[in-house]
């Protein structure tokens, strides 16, 4: 499971814009209510590690499994606008 979209990234050498940035979610860390989801951010499947983020996520508890509320919140985002699973 993943999603792709165009992303940029500032770089030392100015910024960068990656047009079919694939992004995973590598780890979701889950409360009751809550939980914390590691993106990270390759320039191609099984490419090169670009960058990892942490995101806040709702969870709920009879909700589907946390990693597809963590995908389905990341595409409401205006950070992932656009975005497409993959």
């Amino acid at each position: 499971m993943a999603i792709q979209n165009t992303k940029r990234f500032d770089t030392e050498f100015g910024p960068v814009t990656v047009a079919e940035c694939y992004i995973k979610v590598s780890m979701v860390k889950v409360n009751k209510s809550e939980g914390m989801a590691n993106v990270s951010f390759y320039d191609k499947p099984n490419g090169k590690l670009l960058q990892t983020k942490i995101y806040p996520v709702p969870h709920d508890l009879n909700g589907s499994n946390a990693l597809a509320q963590a995908y389905n919140h990341l595409k409401t985002m205006p950070e992932f606008a656009g975005a497409t699973d993959c």
